[in-house]
């Protein structure tokens, strides 16, 4: 017998799609405010965001890291999402930063990124692992 869907599974399913491929539209790079620097960064250049303390981290490449003023959520919207992944509430990690994935407790996964940073456990949760392994093939 077929698989019954309601309407709001169709949704949160065509959410989750239009989050995974995106529009095309996205930032080429984010510009930053540090005291009385403003900073340019190049999305290509950026590792992962991590919000922590109610703020968003941005975490290069080159081992730099700045505090935005945006939220996580609207991080996301100006992504490409090709590149970037939402592995949990308050992570987005870059593909080619991906150094390593582990198997971690509670059936989550464990993300090793390069450059790594002071003591951040990056984790995929358990209900986006299907998701995030299903991204990283597409990749």
């Amino acid at each position: 017998m077929g698989e019954f869907i309601c309407e709001r599974d169709k949704l949160d399913i065509l959410i989750k799609a239009l989050e995974t491929y995106g529009t095309g539209n996205y930032k080429r790079r984010f510009i930053l405010h540090l005291n009385s620097k403003i900073i340019i960064v190049e999305q290509k250049d950026i590792a992962y965001f991590l919000s922590k303390d109610k703020m968003c981290h941005l975490y290069t490449k080159k081992g730099n890291v700045y505090v935005m003023d945006n939220s996580l959520d609207s991080v996301m919207k100006d992504l490409d999402l090709k590149r970037f992944y939402r592995i949990s509430r308050n992570c987005c990690v870059a593909i080619d930063s991906i150094a390593e994935i582990q198997k971690y407790y509670g059936n989550r996964l464990l993300i090793i990124v390069r450059p790594s940073y002071n003591d951040d456990i990056i984790t995929v949760s358990r209900d986006m692992r299907k998701d995030f392994l299903r991204w990283l093939e597409g990749n």
